[in-house]
């Protein structure tokens, strides 16, 4: 097999490549999380109107006359420039592994194309004065990145290609869970972002006047039942999967997350949603959701070629010789 030594271990070069693909894998998701928090705090402090021009602040100004509100919004921008270099690296050395790795490649331009569109639905959001819509798409997208770095991470930490498969080599228990926590996840995520939509914190100053969405107190309920459904799915699942220790240990992890993250969400819907916890909720948040992007990408990802139907036993002629 082409770069493969004798023993049919991958050569020096190809376990270097995979090696770069991995650390450029892992740096875009860590730089989506960040930029998932920057862009939080922008809308926390009513910045989100602070650079009323794009890309540049005010004109050409890179900061405005509006003090900090600028500083805050231009910060978030400028993160989104490490962010876009770590998903164009991780694309170039997935492109660059041999032999050739297909779910590397579909994982970084799943990423690559999110990030694009986010940053054209970031100067979007200034351009229609944050309206929620644009702004929990912006933010749904951002989410998406990160289920992308993650699956682009978990399988440059494999040295056989991976594909998604929903049968065969997969436990029926394995696809139950994944498809469960990824769904209810975000029936979670996309409640408590409508929630977001509706309430006080608009990314706007008290001064400017930003559109809401209505009906804010089902999207709280929907965001909360959603919760509870989804702690309880984590707990059957650390339950289900507790003879295999790798994902087990994943499962815990979330499980404790998901813990914290009910708790602050608890606190600030209790407390007039103040600024530090509603913060540390998107944190969490969006800890979670990585999180369970890695344990779907563990029980659903497989050798792509163990994930093949077996080839039919070939018909032997039963005629005379």
């Amino acid at each position: 097999m082409a770069g493969a030594g004798g023993d049919g271990a991958p050569s020096p070069l190809d376990a270097g490549g995979l090696r770069a693909a991995r650390r450029w894998a892992l740096a875009a998701l860590v730089m989506m999380y960040t930029i998932v928090l920057t862009g939080v705090t922008v809308r926390l402090t009513g910045s989100g109107l602070g650079c009323p021009d794009w890309p540049m602040c005010e004109g050409l100004a890179p900061v405005g006359e509006m003090g900090y509100h600028a500083v805050i919004e231009f910060v978030n921008r400028m993160v989104a420039l490490p962010t876009t270099v770590a998903a164009a690296g991780a694309t170039w050395t997935a492109f660059r592994v041999r032999p050739v790795r297909w779910d590397l490649r579909m994982g970084t331009i799943v990423l690559v194309s999110a990030v694009l569109l986010n940053i054209a639905l970031g100067a979007l959001t200034i351009f229609m004065l944050l309206d929620p819509r644009i702004v929990s798409m912006h933010f749904m997208v951002s989410m998406l990145t990160i289920i992308a770095a993650a699956w682009t991470w978990e399988c440059a930490r494999r040295p056989e290609p991976q594909r998604i498969t929903l049968r065969g080599v997969r436990p029926a228990v394995h696809v139950a869970v994944a498809l469960g926590l990824l769904a209810t996840l975000f029936v979670t995520i996309l409640g408590g972002v409508l929630t977001t939509a509706a309430g006080p914190h608009s990314g706007g100053t008290e001064e400017q006047v930003i559109q809401r969405l209505s009906g804010g107190q089902l999207a709280v309920t929907v965001h909360a039942r959603a919760a509870y459904v989804f702690m309880v799915l984590v707990a059957v699942a650390a339950w289900l999967l507790r003879g295999q220790q790798a994902v087990w240990r994943n499962v815990t992890v979330l499980l404790g997350l998901v813990v914290v993250q009910i708790a602050l969400g608890e606190f600030q819907y209790r407390t007039g949603l103040p600024r530090g916890v509603v913060l540390a909720h998107v944190a969490v948040a969006a800890a979670i959701w990585l999180q369970t992007s890695r344990i779907a990408t563990m029980l659903l990802a497989a050798p792509a070629a163990a994930s093949r139907e077996p080839a039919s036993p070939p018909i032997r002629s039963t005629a005379p010789s």
